[in-house]
C-alpha cells in the first residue's frame, strides 16, 4: 500500500501540466458548454405555485420527473446519447412557451414536469459527454462556469425581481436559443479533426458520432 501510494503521488506531480490552459481545446467549446449550459437550463425557471398532485407537492413532482430523465440514459445505446440530447432539448423549447402563457394550476405544473423530464434526459446525455468527451482542464473549466452560475446569478442576481421576471420571459427564451445553438454546434463530423488521440482521461468524439 506506501509503494502504491507513493506512485498515485508521483503521478499527480508529473502530471500536473494537463490542467494547463493550454490544453482547452477550442474547437469543442460547444462540448464543454452542454453539461453547465443543461443545469443552468433546468435550474432557469422557478415553479411559484404551491400545487400538489397525488399527494405529491410541486417540487417533489418536478424532482422525481427529473430523476426518471436521467435515469433513461440507462437505457439508451451510445449511438443514441448526442440524438437523445438534441431531440430532448428541442422538446424543451417546445414547451418553454406554455410554462409562459399558462395560468397556475395543474395543466402549468404538467408542463414544468415534462419539461424537467426531458431536461433530465439533457443533463444525463451530456453529463456521459463531460465524462468521457473532455480532459481534466476543460471539465474543470465545466465545473467553474456551473459554480459561477450558482454562486453569482442564482444566488444574487435572482433576489432581484426585475432580474427573476426577466428570466421568466425574454431571458429563459434567449437562453435556450443559445443552448440550442450549444446543443447542434456540438458533436459535428468536422470535431473528428479537433480531437487528438484518446488517452486515459478522454475518448474520441468519433465514438458518439
Amino acid at each position: 500500500m506506501p509503494g502504491t501510494l507513493r506512485t498515485i503521488i508521483a503521478k499527480i506531480f508529473t502530471s500536473r501540466d494537463e490542467l494547463s490552459i493550454g490544453n482547452l481545446r477550442g474547437g469543442l467549446w460547444a462540448a464543454f458548454l452542454v453539461f453547465p449550459l443543461s443545469f443552468i437550463i433546468c435550474d432557469m425557471r422557478a415553479f411559484g405555485p404551491e400545487t400538489t398532485a397525488f399527494g405529491l407537492e410541486s417540487f417533489e413532482l418536478m424532482n422525481f420527473t427529473l430523476g426518471f430523465g436521467w435515469f433513461v440514459l440507462f437505457f439508451l445505446p451510445k449511438r443514441s446519447i448526442i440524438p437523445a440530447l438534441r431531440l430532448s432539448a428541442v422538446v424543451c423549447a417546445v414547451i418553454l412557451p406554455f410554462q409562459m402563457l399558462l395560468p397556475e394550476g395543474l395543466p402549468l405544473l404538467a408542463m414544468f414536469m415534462a419539461f424537467e423530464f426531458f431536461i433530465g434526459i439533457c443533463l444525463g446525455s451530456s453529463f456521459y459527454i463531460f465524462c468521457f468527451t473532455l480532459n481534466n482542464v476543460e471539465r474543470l473549466l465545466g465545473v467553474c462556469i456551473t459554480s459561477l452560475y450558482f454562486g453569482i446569478f442564482y444566488n444574487f442576481l435572482w433576489n432581484f425581481t426585475a432580474f427573476a421576471a426577466f428570466m421568466k420571459t425574454w431571458g429563459s427564451a434567449a437562453s435556450m436559443v443559445f443552448y440550442l445553438a450549444v446543443v447542434f454546434c456540438s458533436f459535428r463530423k468536422k470535431d473528428r479533426q479537433n480531437i487528438s488521440e484518446p488517452d486515459n482521461n478522454s475518448y474520441h468524439l468519433s465514438v458518439f458520432l
